[in-house]
């Protein structure tokens, strides 16, 4: 039953201009840093780890823009929506 959902949002989302989804998308990478603290965390410590001489504010940015866009590529795959765009198919 959630996979049926998760396919009707992928399709309602399909019938969406990019130019709606690509703001959509950077909304819901914000939530995600703000609800997924523990992936917040990794990301944190991963930051730290690989950019020792970063200062912590410039960390924090790259932080909050790697979830802005990590999710980029699932939101414009919704934009094909599993129709027939292009000679493509279900």
């Amino acid at each position: 039953m959630p996979e049926r959902i998760s396919l009707g949002l992928i399709r309602l989302l399909g019938l969406m201009p990019l130019r709606l989804l690509a703001p959509l998308g950077k909304g819901f990478g914000m939530l995600i840093y703000w609800l997924a603290w523990e992936r917040r965390r990794v990301v944190r410590t991963n930051l730290r780890l690989c950019f020792p001489q970063m200062q912590d504010k410039d960390r924090e940015k790259l932080s909050r823009r790697h979830f802005r866009v990590f999710d980029e590529p699932y939101w414009s795959t919704a934009s094909c929506g599993g129709e027939r765009r292009n000679g493509f198919a279900d």
